[in-house]
């Protein structure tokens, strides 16, 4: 009895397959593999593999591009379509359903927007979903794709599924163990910081030191405190990683340490002044993504004055009692910072002890200005003291001087006694 044709070629593409999977151990070659596999049976302009992050969301892990798309294949790097969002239902449609989804050129009704904007954008015949547990695999073709074509990458992916999951997994979890690891050592430094914090009095130095820490920590490489002050929100500190931003940030903390330039908390006039009524941080990891829109002015002179292109930011409000007092900014100009819920988490406790350090601070300036009040008394005292002893131990001299001689005393009573006793310096008035 022989087997069909189809049963062969199933044969000799598992044979291949497993000889390559065998191959590979990384999670970016099963997928390379996978997309090799998939072009011999399908030229395709464009393919996207994407897998969960978390519920609701999924996370481009792997994409190529034509040549001619090759300058829109960044975006998709940081794709991240979100499962609940009407936009994205075909996605959500093809992990549920666990069927394959072919949406062709005369058939976009029932296509979402996603889908339908790339065969506009990029004139394609064909756009194939492929489900792969909690993954999908994208593919986008100037051909029309046939059911055939459609049964075999479907096969290509049901061999390849089950590794390339545990892959996924795998490298989830030397994810999280890094994010873990990370977390430990930062932990590790902010319960070193807080014990020096304990040593430090003056005010400045404890600004110095915080915010020096926080940048080395967290990646960024400029820090900053703006404290409120009768509805402001003017720069207290500011600290960088070099000395070009230093100079830079310098000019603008001059600029709004004039009270007449501060930021206006109510109407607010600047980004720091909703993060302060808003009482919640707001963090953007790439901030060109808010290229376009509109600025208020005063950030605008920082931006103008900085002179540097904005890559991450952060600005978190200082809390007193759950109110805001004040608000920390982080920038950074020559990388992306992407921070945890837990980094932020951290930045809001160590923010935390801000007003108390505060108080503290103002405690000592009080005790410190006492203290060099008491000071200077007790050196007034002394001057004085010194200057009533000089007069007395001259007093002694003159009266030394008043009194006769042994040897007169002598020659005058040679039978006598004398008693000339002074009580400290200077005696009485008569002697016997």
């Amino acid at each position: 009895m022989h087997r069909p044709q189809s049963a062969k070629l199933s044969e000799q593409l598992s044979l291949r397959l497993l000889e390559g999977i065998l191959s590979v151990a990384r999670l970016s070659d099963l997928q390379g593999l996978l997309f090799d596999e998939i072009e011999q049976v399908i030229p395709c302009i464009g393919k996207l593999f994407l897998h969960r992050q978390g519920s609701e969301n999924l996370t481009v892990s792997q994409y190529t591009f034509g040549e001619d798309l090759k300058n829109i294949s960044e975006v998709y790097s940081q794709f991240s379509p979100n499962l609940s969002e009407d936009e994205f239902r075909l996605f959500r449609q093809v992990l549920e359903s666990e069927v394959p989804l072919l949406v062709e050129k005369g058939s976009l009704d029932d296509a979402d927007n996603f889908t339908r904007e790339r065969f506009d954008w990029w004139q394609l015949e064909s756009v194939l979903y492929i489900p792969l547990a909690d993954a999908v695999v994208v593919l986008f073709s100037r051909h029309s794709i046939s059911r055939s074509q459609v049964t075999e990458i479907q096969l290509i992916s049901s061999l390849l599924a089950a590794r390339i999951n545990e892959s996924i997994e795998h490298e989830r979890l030397q994810q999280e163990k890094e994010r873990i690891l990370i977390a430990r050592k930062s932990y590790q430094r902010m319960l070193k910081l807080t014990e020096k914090i304990n040593y430090l009095l003056s005010l400045d130095e404890f600004f110095d030191f915080f915010m020096g820490e926080l940048l080395e920590i967290f990646g960024f490489e400029i820090a900053g405190v703006q404290l409120e002050e009768n509805g402001l929100l003017p720069p207290r500190h500011w600290k960088t990683v070099n000395s070009e931003l230093e100079a830079k940030t310098r000019e603008v903390m001059n600029y709004f340490a004039d009270l007449g330039n501060a930021y206006k908390i109510d109407p607010p006039e600047g980004g720091s002044c909703y993060t302060y009524l808003n009482n919640k941080h707001m963090y953007v990891p790439d901030f060109s993504a808010l290229a376009g829109l509109p600025m208020k002015p005063k950030d605008a002179i920082v931006m103008e004055m900085l002179d540097i292109k904005i890559k991450s930011i952060i600005q978190v409000p200082i809390r007193k009692s759950g109110s805001p007092v004040g608000v920390l900014q982080m920038w950074s100009f020559s990388h992306e910072v992407c921070l945890s819920e837990n980094d932020i988490d951290t930045i809001y406790s160590i923010c935390s002890i801000i007003p108390s350090i505060i108080r503290n601070s103002e405690l000592y300036s009080t005790v410190a200005a006492q203290k060099e009040m008491l000071d200077f008394q007790h050196q007034e005292l002394q001057e004085k003291n010194r200057e009533v002893l000089d007069s007395i131990a001259y007093a002694r001299r003159l009266q030394l001087n008043s009194l006769p001689s042994d040897s007169l005393l002598d020659q005058v009573i040679p039978q006598r006694v004398l008693i000339w006793l002074p009580r400290d310096i200077v005696g009485g008035d008569m002697y016997w």
